[in-house]
């Protein structure tokens, strides 16, 4: 049934937020999905209305929009954009579930930035096959901007987000701190224990940043040794 979507949200830690006014809907989603995933992954909300307050709160991966023929579906995919507009990178997968056939709105919707369209009434498979691949991607998209060994963002990723930071903040006059991190002697050490043993610093020392950071705040690794961390507030 939905055990593929399961896995797959297992591995990569992937969030899900489900949307809609039919409340059985929702429930009947959350309830496939929650037997195997962690309840923290998993966001519901039952009032179109309620849905920017559910972004802002959560940090979604994936938003599945539950509609029917009386939304108005424009209208909601605005209000999202909006909410990403100075940071779009940030804006989760949408898939648009909706009884609505007709080609020239679907197409709206996509120019609107959503990644998929189900018509209903659908399969389950259906859904858990197109939200497979959307994460397949998802993955693939994370491990192109994160460094391997440590897991934290890339040089390229960190480019984009000094620029994306200093713009936020002469627009909106907040301060922020950058931090320079190395870890001394590694080459050294590196020479004296070898190579798996380096690893193994770094993969620590990429593990302690992680999990010390507040969510608002960014780290990546610059070089070999290096670090930098970009903390807004």
């Amino acid at each position: 049934d939905l055990s593929l979507i399961r896995r797959a949200l297992m591995e990569t830690g992937i969030s899900l937020g489900i949307v809609g006014e039919n409340h059985k809907d929702v429930d009947d989603l959350r309830d496939s999905l929650s037997n195997h995933i962690a309840s923290e992954l998993i966001h519901t909300c039952y009032q179109l209305k309620d849905i920017i307050f559910l972004l802002r709160e959560k940090n979604l991966d994936i938003l599945l929009l539950e509609l029917n023929n009386d939304d108005v579906h424009e209208d909601v995919l605005d209000k999202i954009n909006l909410v990403y507009r100075n940071n779009p990178e940030k804006k989760p997968h949408i898939i648009v579930c909706s009884p609505e056939r007709n080609h020239d709105q679907r197409l709206r919707y996509f120019k609107k930035g959503i990644a998929d369209y189900i018509v209903k009434p659908y399969f389950h498979e259906e859904l858990v096959l197109r939200k497979k691949n959307l994460m397949k991607m998802i993955k693939l998209q994370r491990l192109s901007l994160k460094d391997p060994l440590t897991k934290l963002w890339n040089s390229t990723y960190i480019q984009e987000e000094l620029g994306r930071i200093e713009n936020f903040s002469k627009r909106y006059l907040m301060n922020y701190s950058i931090l320079f991190l190395e870890i001394h002697q590694l080459e050294f050490y590196s020479n004296l224990k070898g190579i798996e043993k380096r690893d193994k610093v770094l993969k620590k020392t990429g593990k302690i940043i992680r999990e010390t950071l507040r969510k608002s705040d960014f780290a990546g690794r610059l070089g070999f040794n290096e670090y930098i961390l970009i903390l807004p507030y």
